[in-house]
């Protein structure tokens, strides 16, 4: 037996925003991340990022292979910019290991993810009056020798496809188009070299009548999530990387009025998925079981980690 944590950044939409149930009050120019435990009603807060609007920064939460990390960016300016991961225990929550990378990045843009020693991340591209146009490129960061090596230049066609995913040790990615009917294509990217090879995809006869596609991995299973727009059905399915000429397979069909997906994560069979507007959805696989909390408030980021009792 265990329990899910879930690692949350709210959105304040007023100058003073409550989460009632939590008994949480929010302010505006402060991101607050928040844990809470699946069951109870208790917010316990992790960290926080004052943000005023003359100086952007974020804070987001990010979890890999039974780690977790708090990552922010800043940016000061609109050509350059910075952004962090630390490592934190889940049991203790000390600090174990952070690095610094002196290059502008927006979490928004789905290009960051860690294999091991390794950061794979895409800087995020500026302008600047002097320089023109500048970053774009895929890097790797090599944590022990706090090296940087440039994979793929700006424009390149195996640049990233803004659905980097790492899990159990290989790198994912998924390009995506909403207007085709070959909807998306899930590559397994080299993680030395980064070059991306095709494994699957995602065929769709009717691709206006889906949206809101969200991915996930976990084990060599993939998870793909989609709203049916006409009747608000939330449908995700799975496909196992491992069984040969295996066929996507529903594994949750719930028509939920006004979600909208913006989030899905798994963990330990344990499915998450969440609305910007507040609403997150649990769902067991083994047993079927379905909780739903509404946060209260907007969502910015949120994850998942599934820990077992001891």
């Amino acid at each position: 037996m265990g329990k899910v944590l879930l690692y949350v950044v709210p959105v304040a939409t007023s100058t003073s925003t409550r989460l009632p149930e939590y008994d949480v009050t929010l302010d505006s120019d402060t991101q607050y991340l928040y844990r809470i435990t699946a069951g109870s009603n208790q917010a316990v807060l992790i960290d926080q990022n004052f943000s005023p609007s003359y100086a952007r920064s974020n804070i987001f939460p990010y979890s890999v292979d039974d780690r977790f990390f708090i990552r922010r960016e800043w940016r000061p300016f609109e050509s350059g910019g910075q952004h962090d991961l630390t490592e934190y225990n889940i049991s203790t929550g000390s600090q174990s290991s952070s690095i610094l990378v002196d290059a502008p990045y927006y979490f928004a843009d789905g290009c960051s993810a860690l294999v091991g020693d390794n950061y794979f991340y895409k800087s995020h591209p500026t302008w600047d009056a002097l320089d023109g146009n500048q970053g774009g490129q895929f890097f790797r960061y090599s944590l022990s020798t706090a090296t940087i090596q440039t994979l793929f230049p700006a424009g390149d066609s195996q640049n990233c496809f803004g659905h980097l995913m790492a899990n159990d040790g290989k790198l994912y990615d998924v390009a995506f188009d909403a207007s085709k009917r070959d909807v998306f294509t899930l590559y397994l990217r080299d993680t030395r070299t980064g070059g991306p090879v095709v494994l699957i995809g995602g065929h769709e006869d009717a691709p206006a009548s889906f949206d809101n596609y969200q991915f996930a991995i976990e084990k060599s299973v993939f998870y793909v999530a989609r709203l049916a727009k006409s009747t608000s059905t939330v449908e995700i399915y799975r496909y196992n990387l491992m069984l040969p000429r295996t066929d996507f397979e529903l594994v949750y069909e719930q028509k939920i009025d006004g979600f909208v997906p913006s989030f899905l994560d798994v963990d330990d069979g344990h499915l998450m998925i969440a609305s910007h507007a507040g609403t997150i959805v649990l769902f067991d696989l083994v047993t079927g079981k379905e909780e739903r909390l509404n946060l209260g408030a907007e969502i910015a980021q949120i994850v998942q980690v599934y820990i077992y009792d001891k």
